[in-house]
């Protein structure tokens, strides 16, 4: 299972489109391709710069998901694929982690071999307090199921776990990690597990993984969570799974920190809706959790941005449609300090057909 559908291997670069987009719209920026000027009423227009333009040699290619940030102003992230001539042979496909200093130089952290390392990087990665740098990656490994690494500040590549697959393991992590306060990480694989409908995984800070959760499928639980979790201050995990639930139509569910897992919302009913695909949660102070489906809805099947209370209530926030609003959204939604949400839609619909960026204010 090394392949990716080329309708998937799309989908996967929308959490970069959003991420590009968020950072040309923070202004800044000292190259040169960019234009600035004033806006109306004196404000500054943006101004937008290209930092990196990726190459085929030595490089990687196909960044499909979002940047890292540390405290000094350097990007991290990582390239699906890469190409790098060594030694009169080709390393070809593997991806790559990638660093962009504030002044725009790239360099490439680390090649990936695929066996006994990782292969195809397509989540972004987290960063600790020492900067050390950790992610998944969806194939590779010592069993091809997919691994996670570490790169140290000083550049060493180690790979911390490669999962197994099969009834005791997961296979196949598709999302990002989570870090909590102790160092321990925890994310999720779409295969795998007691059923083989994927589980919910943590490695602690001195490198034990263990399974806290095993999906079951439907119509009691989730089935293949392709997003990452997000972690509350109790130690809760919340996460999605694109499939299982009541309709078969995905889920949000809760993992307590003794593992206990419930499922919070089982999408699929009346106007509610659809599989959620790579759109991971995000939790704002109250606790409430917000994301996006990318079908479902009361227009039909053009998905939805949902909201689920502290409690386990769910509501639609938006259903999209077709004309001018966006429709499908695969990845999921980010919050400024107003409570105001933001997200894209796939390159269907909008006004010119190629998908929109767009803001609901609760």
């Amino acid at each position: 299972m090394n392949t990716v559908s080329p309708r998937r291997s799309f989908l996967m670069m929308i959490p970069t489109m959003l991420a590009a987009f968020l950072v040309a719209c923070g202004g800044g920026g000292g190259g040169s391709g960019g234009g600035s000027g004033s806006g109306g009423g004196g404000t500054p227009a943006a101004t937008y710069d290209v930092l990196h333009f990726f190459v085929s040699s030595p490089d990687g290619v196909h960044p499909y998901a979002g940047l890292v940030l540390d405290a000094g102003g350097n990007l991290y992230g990582t390239t699906y694929s890469s190409f790098s001539f060594t030694n009169g042979g080709v390393v070809d496909g593997n991806g790559a982690v990638f660093k962009i200093t504030p002044a725009g130089v790239e360099s490439v952290l680390h090649f990936f071999t695929n066996t006994p390392d990782g292969s195809k990087p397509q989540a972004g990665l987290v960063l600790d307090a020492s900067g050390n740098i950790y992610g998944t990656t969806s194939y590779g490994g010592a069993s091809h199921n997919g691994a996670v690494f570490e790169i140290t500040s000083g550049g060493a590549e180690s790979v911390l776990y490669s999962f197994a697959g099969g009834i005791a393991d997961g296979a196949n992590p598709m999302g990002s990690l989570v870090m909590d306060s102790s160092g321990n990480l925890y994310g999720t694989t779409e295969h795998g597990g007691a059923s083989g409908h994927g589980t919910v995984f943590e490695i602690t800070s001195g490198g034990a993984e263990s399974l806290l959760y095993s999906f079951a499928g439907g119509p009691a639980d989730g089935a293949l969570p392709l997003a990452g979790l997000v972690l509350d201050a109790s130690g809760n995990l919340y996460g999605t799974t694109e499939t299982g639930g009541t309709s078969g139509y995905g889920t949000v569910f809760k993992i307590t920190p003794g593992g206990a897992e419930s499922v919070l919302h089982s999408f699929g009913s009346g106007g509610d809706g659809a599989y959620p695909y790579y759109s991971g949660l995000v939790l704002d102070a109250s606790g409430n959790l917000y994301g996006t489906t990318y079908d479902g809805g009361s227009n039909g099947s053009y998905g939805t941005v949902f909201k689920i209370t502290p409690g386990g209530a769910e509501s639609v926030l938006h259903s999209f449609g077709s004309g001018t609003d966006g429709t499908s959204p695969y990845a999921g939604v980010v919050l400024d300090a107003s409570g105001n949400i933001y997200g894209t839609t796939t390159s269907y619909n909008g006004s010119h057909g190629d998908g929109t960026v767009f803001e609901i204010v609760p």
